[in-house]
């Protein structure tokens, strides 16, 4: 695989974990993620247990897809718009 595709797939599939997100983490259910600015999950890591952690942030209703806020600058000024 060219070292450029690769890249691509880290940079759209990749999570940002470590301290000052020293490096990306692939998890295939999580990279399967729908994406929307006001997502209804958020994420966070475990490095302990080497997993991500996804939990609601609202009430999701049945049959309601999964999101994530792929741009955490977005997830934080859209909580600060709540108050």
């Amino acid at each position: 695989m060219p070292k450029f595709k690769v890249c691509g797939i880290l940079e759209v599939n990749g999570f940002e974990m470590g301290d000052g997100w020293s490096f990306n983490g692939i998890f295939l259910k999580a990279s399967m993620i729908a994406h929307d600015c006001i997502p209804n999950c958020s994420q966070s890591e475990n490095i302990d247990e080497g997993c991500l952690e996804v939990n609601a942030i609202t009430d999701i209703p049945t049959g309601t897809g999964i999101t994530l806020c792929y741009d955490g600058s977005l997830e934080v000024r859209w909580s600060f718009s709540k108050f």
